[in-house]
């Protein structure tokens, strides 16, 4: 407990609220209004809650936390970002404007399509994946292109009923009047970065990063997709990040950070089955106890300031390929 004192613990969520999609609800990335505002109200008592603009600044407490949702779900605005703001904490919503647009749900569709539909498995098992275990992840989209045109996109009607509502353009204007609300980037579609070519990656998250400037609470700020280390992103992707201009990248390693200035920094999920404090206090010290009886997790060597990759990737599109 001392140790933590002296660390920034990020709370990662999704989707709030009692009227969750399947999706969502699915892959256990939802808790319902009732259960967010209990473990608000632990992180509220236990925390130091500061926002975004005080982590970038390094005024920076003891004991720390920040409280940050990814992808940016209806529920995440009707209930999570209110709760928040009646308690008087601040939070931060990482957005992927695609689907607030309506454009393209990725992470749902490639859920769908590994988690319901055979043919498509069956597909994905002609093909070498560099993640058996998680297809979603290994899911390209020239993947899905050939799918469709060997088998068709029957499966798309299926889909409408399977998505979780996003917030729409109006509704996140609307957020954006809210003081303690600071929105970040999560690319403009949900594509896993490890999957995408550099000149990729600086497309997404340039478009996603021009669609957010347009709102006074947007901070360059950054959230991996999906967010496990090497799985779905790389050092040297997150190093080309820092270089385009992120503040801060974050990930969805549960763990604290030691370490307030790091450029790139883990965050712990918040799920419906943490319904008591004893369960919070275990996701956020899981970490240091088995550090503490030598079964430590994988530690990644995050880039920092000092990492360079390319001077010109700020504003050069024709940059190079890292893989």
């Amino acid at each position: 407990m001392r140790r933590l004192d002296s660390s920034v613990t990020i709370f990662l969520l999704h989707d709030v609220g009692d009227e969750a999609g399947e999706f969502t609800r699915t892959n256990d990335i939802w808790v319902s209004a009732e259960r967010f505002r209990s473990q608000m109200e632990f992180v509220g008592e236990n925390f130091n809650v500061i926002s975004m603009e005080a982590l970038l600044s390094g005024d920076v407490p003891k004991r720390a936390a920040l409280v940050t949702f990814d992808d940016g779900y209806v529920g995440t605005f009707k209930y999570g970002v209110p709760m928040l703001s009646q308690m008087g904490l601040p939070s931060t919503v990482f957005v992927n404007m695609a689907p607030v647009f309506q454009e393209n749900y990725w992470a749902e569709q490639v859920f769908y399509l590994c988690d319901r539909v055979q043919s498509f498995r069956e597909f994905l098992g002609q093909h070498p994946l560099t993640d058996k275990a998680h297809p979603q992840l290994s899911c390209t989209p020239e993947l899905l292109e050939e799918y469709e045109r060997q088998h068709g996109a029957a499966y798309l009607s299926g889909l409408d009923d399977y998505i979780s509502p996003y917030v729409s353009a109006e509704e996140l204007a609307e957020a954006d009047e809210d003081p303690l609300l600071t929105l970040g980037s999560h690319l403009y579609t949900h594509y896993n970065v490890r999957n995408l070519s550099d000149s990729e990656l600086a497309s997404q998250y340039r478009r996603n990063f021009d669609e957010l400037t347009k709102f006074k609470s947007h901070l360059p700020v950054f959230a991996f997709p999906f967010g496990h280390p090497e799985s779905c992103f790389s050092m040297e992707q997150a190093a080309f990040l820092l270089n385009m201009g992120a503040g801060r990248l974050f990930t969805s390693w549960p763990q604290p950070n030691f370490t307030d200035d790091a450029r790139v920094l883990d965050r712990i999920a918040l799920l419906q089955r943490h319904e008591r404090s004893s369960h919070i206090w275990f996701q956020v010290l899981k970490g240091p106890m088995l550090d503490m009886i030598g079964r430590s997790a994988p530690r990644w060597a995050y880039p920092q300031d000092e990492w360079q990759i390319d001077s010109t990737a700020k504003v050069d599109d024709d940059t190079r390929d890292h893989s």
